[in-house]
């Protein structure tokens, strides 16, 4: 008798998953999960938090090490840069906090949205 074996996303997801649509359908069957989960809205919170940084650590690094870099070049040669840089390094902050805040809201608050568009 020859069983083929399935994983729990295609369990979850009741079909055969492709190879290149795996993650997609693992992130929709933790979303589901989530939403019809006990979890408070607070747990949810942190939980996307943490799982943004980590989708975002190597991006992060990379330009907080190429600013810091800039900045300390401008130090050294003493021609102004480092004030553009630390601006453009703030700016940035910023801007990324704005986009893990989005993705948080639009993860963690996704079945309060998805019962408000039913209502509609």
């Amino acid at each position: 008798m020859d069983q083929e074996k399935i994983t729990l996303n295609e369990f979850l997801a009741s079909e055969k998953i492709k190879e290149e649509k795996f993650k997609e359908q693992a992130d929709n069957n933790l979303y589901n999960a989530l939403e019809n989960s006990s979890f408070t809205l607070k747990e949810k919170i942190k939980y996307f938090g943490k799982k943004w940084d980590k989708e975002h650590f190597l991006e992060l690094t990379i330009a907080m090490i190429v600013i810091v870099g800039f900045i300390i070049y401008g130090f050294i040669k003493d021609n102004g840069v480092q004030f553009i840089f630390m601006i453009v390094g703030f700016t940035y902050g910023i801007w990324e906090n704005n986009r893990k805040k989005a993705y948080i809201e639009r993860n963690a608050y996704r079945q309060i949205n998805n019962k408000k568009d039913k209502e509609e």
